[in-house]
């Protein structure tokens, strides 16, 4: 009865090293696969900028066409961790990407004005990504995205400034069927 006992005692002994590995294993291997941000970092301002809206003070108009239909929508709030996503999914922070971006700045009277990053590989996503700045703070971010496949293509254009609003159009092309269109506009409007 106690040799039961004493093999019992250790597959759970085994079993709790196992799983003691695999929680801190992965833990040390995710510290080391995140790039550090050497560009700028889309995902941080974004989620900066979702913070302030959920607790600003304006209303929000937003109009979403798909094709020829059309749609207008008037609200005190919308999710903006969801309407944001698009923008948050063009970070270019990653270690791999390091090499695959050309950096371009423009600097007057000291002040960092604009920072351009265009993809030197034709496969990555992000295409363009423009960041206009005034007084030290983002004036305005530009995205222009791509991706190809043997059936589909995609293409958007995403445009955000902190003051006014933000615009997404996407255009889908399939080899099988006809292309879809479609764009979102929202209008912070003061109260």
């Amino acid at each position: 009865m106690q040799q039961i006992n004493y093999q019992y005692h250790k597959k759970w002994w085994v079993v709790i090293i196992i799983a003691a590995y695999v929680l801190f294993g992965c833990g040390r291997a995710q510290e080391r696969t995140e790039a550090p941000v050497t560009f700028f970092d889309l995902k941080g301002y974004f989620q900066q900028e979702i913070k302030r809206l959920e607790t600003s003070n304006y209303s929000f108009a937003k109009t979403v066409r798909i094709n020829d239909s059309t749609e207008h929508q008037q609200s005190q709030t919308l999710h903006f961790e969801q309407e944001l996503t698009p923008f948050i999914q063009c970070d270019i922070n990653r270690r791999d990407w390091l090499d695959k971006y050309q950096v371009d700045s423009v600097i007057e009277n000291g002040y960092l004005t604009a920072l351009r990053y265009t993809a030197q590989d034709e496969r990555l996503r992000t295409r363009v990504l423009d960041i206009q700045f005034q007084q030290n703070l983002v004036h305005s971010v530009q995205i222009k995205t791509g991706g190809q496949s043997t059936v589909a293509g995609s293409t958007q254009q995403l445009q955000y400034q902190p003051q006014q609003g933000y615009s997404i159009q996407s255009i889908q092309q399939t080899l099988l069927g006809k292309d879809k269109n479609l764009e979102i506009n929202v209008l912070f409007i003061e109260k």
